[in-house]
C-alpha cells in the first residue's frame, strides 16, 4: 500500500474515533460549568487529583499487559492465536486490579485523609479512585477490541453512550445529592462500567477461560518495561499538582485544573489519532513500508496539531470566561501553554511506535524519566514566580525533552528519514500565531474576530514557507476526494449490532483505489 493511501487510512480512522474524542471534550467543558459551581476550588481541586491518581494507578495495575496485546495481536493472521492473546490478558488484568481494590479498600480509612483536602471526603475518595482504577483498566482492554478490528465507529459509539451514561449519573450525584468530589468520580466511572458489561456481552466470544503462561511470559517481557515510562510519563502529566499545592493553595490547583480542562481540548485530536495509531503503525508488514509511512505522518501530525494547539489558544479566554466564574479567570495564563504541549506529547507516540516494532522497549523509562526530572526543575523554578502559567510553560518543556529523546532513541533501533528540512518550519508559522495572542486583546469581539483570522491563515502560513507544495495540496485534496466518494461496501472484520448497521461502519469499508 502506497503512503499516501495509508495516510488516508489513518486519517479516516483519526476522523472517526475523533467522534468520540470530540464528544468526550465537550461533555468536559459542558459540565465545567456545573462543577466550578457545585464545587469550590478546593473540592474540584482534589476531584481532579482522583482522577489522575486513578491514571497514575492504572499505570502498575496493567501492567504493560494492554500494550503488550497491540503489539502481539498482529504477531499471527490466525483467529484462534489472537483469542488466546486477549483472553491471556484479560484474566491477567482481572487478578490484577482486583487485588488493587482489595488493598485500596483496606487502607482507605487511613490514606483518604492523608492525601485530600475536603473534610470528611478523603476515604469515599480513595474508595472510588480503587473503583476507577477496576473499571478503567478492564475498559481499556475489552473496549481495545474494535480498535484492533479496526472498527472505529464502533468504538466512538461506545464512547459517546459512557459520556451520555457519565453525564446524567455525574449529575444526579453532585446537584441532586450533593455528594461533592465523590459524585463527580462515582459518575464518571459508573457510566464506564455499564459501557464495560455491555462490551464483554458483545464481544463473548473472545472471553473464553484460559492463560496461556508462556504467553503471558513472552507479553509481560515487552510489557512490563512500560511500567517505569508509564509511571514516568504519570510524574511528567501530574507532577505539577503536588508543587502547585505545595507553592500554592488548593484553589490554585483548582484554577490549574479548569486550565488543563480547556488547554487540553487539543488532546480530543490527539487522543483520536492516538487510538488509531497503534493498531494501524504495528498492522504495516513492511518495515520499509512503515518507515516511509512514519516518516509522512509525523510531519502531516505536527502541522495539523500545532495549529490546532495555536487556534484553542487564540479563543480560549473566551470559552474560559464562558464556562466558569470569575475565580476560575486566572486560569487563562496557562490555557496556550497546555494547549502547546499537546502535540508534543502525541508526538512522543509516534517516535515510540518505531522503538515497539522492534520491541526494543525496555528503555523508555529512561527518556520519560529524564523528562519528568527536567519537569521538576522547571516548575521549581516558573511556578513560584509565574503561578499556574508557570506549570504549563513547565508541561511543555517536560515533553519536548520527552518528544526530542525519543526521536533520538528510535533513530538508534529502528531509523525513520523524518523530514526535518520541512518539519522545522512548522513553529516558524506557529511562533507567529504565538505572538497574536500575546499582543491582540482577549476581550471585545473585535479582537476575537481578528484572533480567528489569525487561526484561519495558519495553513496559508505553511504553504508560504514551503512546508507544503502545490502538488501535495493537490494531491490531498485528490484523497479528500476519493475518501468522499462513495466506496464499496466490503465485509468488516467485526459482527456490526443493529445501531452500527444503521449508521454505517465506515471503517468496514475500503476506498477504491
Amino acid at each position: 500500500m502506497s503512503v499516501a493511501r495509508n495516510l488516508a487510512r489513518i486519517g479516516k480512522q483519526s476522523a472517526i474515533y475523533g467522534a468520540g474524542s470530540i464528544a468526550a471534550t465537550l461533555l468536559g467543558i459542558v459540565l465545567l460549568p456545573l462543577y466550578t459551581r457545585e464545587l469550590t476550588p478546593a473540592q474540584f481541586g482534589d476531584a481532579e487529583l482522583a482522577l489522575r491518581i486513578v491514571l497514575a494507578v492504572a499505570i502498575v495495575a496493567r501492567l504493560g499487559l494492554v500494550n503488550s496485546f497491540f503489539r502481539f495481536f498482529f504477531d499471527s493472521d490466525d483467529d484462534d492465536a489472537r483469542r488466546r492473546v486477549f483472553r491471556t490478558v484479560f484474566w491477567a488484568l482481572q487478578a490484577t486490579t482486583l487485588l488493587w481494590v482489595l488493598i485500596t479498600a483496606l487502607a482507605s480509612p487511613w490514606l483518604g485523609d492523608q492525601v485530600f483536602t475536603t473534610p470528611g471526603a478523603g476515604p469515599d475518595l480513595v474508595l472510588a479512585i480503587a473503583f476507577g482504577v477496576y473499571v478503567t483498566v478492564n475498559y481499556e482492554l475489552t473496549i481495545a477490541l474494535f480498535r484492533v478490528q479496526e472498527r472505529p465507529l464502533a468504538f466512538s459509539i461506545r464512547t459517546i453512550i459512557d459520556l451520555i451514561l457519565t453525564a446524567g449519573f455525574t449529575y444526579v450525584f453532585i446537584v441532586v445529592l450533593d455528594m461533592g468530589p465523590f459524585g463527580l468520580l462515582l459518575g464518571t466511572y459508573l457510566g464506564s462500567l455499564i459501557v464495560w458489561l455491555g462490551v464483554l456481552v458483545e464481544q463473548r466470544s473472545w472471553v473464553g477461560f484460559g492463560i496461556d503462561r508462556p504467553l503471558l511470559k513472552e507479553m509481560l517481557k515487552f510489557g512490563v518495561p512500560l511500567m517505569p515510562a508509564g509511571a514516568a510519563m504519570w510524574a511528567v502529566t501530574l507532577i505539577n499538582r503536588p508543587i502547585v499545592l505545595a507553592v500554592g493553595n488548593p484553589a490554585m490547583l483548582g484554577v490549574l485544573g479548569a486550565g488543563f480542562r480547556i488547554g487540553t481540548g487539543v488532546l480530543l485530536l490527539v487522543n483520536a489519532f492516538q487510538l488509531a495509531w497503534p493498531a494501524f503503525a504495528y498492522s504495516i508488514k513492511s518495515d520499509e513500508e512503515a518507515k516511509k509511512t512514519y516518516a509522512a505522518v509525523l510531519g502531516a501530525y505536527l502541522a495539523f496539531m500545532g495549529w490546532a494547539a495555536l487556534a484553542l489558544a487564540l479563543v480560549a479566554p473566551w470559552f474560559l470566561r464562558l464556562l466558569t466564574t470569575e475565580p476560575y479567570w486566572g486560569a487563562t495564563a496557562a490555557i496556550t501553554p497546555i494547549a502547546i504541549a499537546g502535540p508534543l506529547y502525541g508526538g512522543y507516540f509516534i517516535a515510540a511506535i518505531g522503538v515497539g516494532r522492534k520491541k526494543k522497549n525496555q528503555f523508555n523509562w529512561i527518556v520519560v524519566a529524564v523528562a519528568a526530572l527536567v519537569e521538576v526543575g522547571a516548575l521549581l523554578l516558573l511556578v513560584p514566580r509565574f503561578g499556574v502559567a508557570g506549570a504549563g510553560w513547565s508541561l511543555v518543556i517536560a515533553y519536548g525533552t520527552m518528544f526530542g529523546l525519543m526521536i533520538w532513541r528510535e533513530h538508534r533501533v529502528f531509523p525513520v528519514p523524518y523530514p526535518w528540512g520541512r518539519i522545522v518550519r512548522i513553529p516558524v508559522v506557529l511562533a507567529v500565531a504565538f505572538v497574536a495572542t500575546l499582543v491582540i486583546p482577549d476581550s471585545g469581539v473585535g479582537p476575537l474576530g481578528l484572533r480567528l483570522l489569525v487561526a484561519a491563515l495558519i495553513p496559508l502560513g505553511y504553504v508560504a514557507v514551503g512546508f507544503l507544495t502545490r502538488n501535495e495540496l493537490a494531491e490531498a485534496r485528490r484523497l479528500v476526494g476519493a475518501i468522499r466518494r462513495r466506496p464499496e461496501v466490503k465485509p468488516g472484520p467485526g459482527v456490526d449490532t443493529p445501531l452500527e448497521a444503521a449508521a454505517g461502519d465506515l471503517n468496514d469499508l475500503e476506498v477504491e483505489g
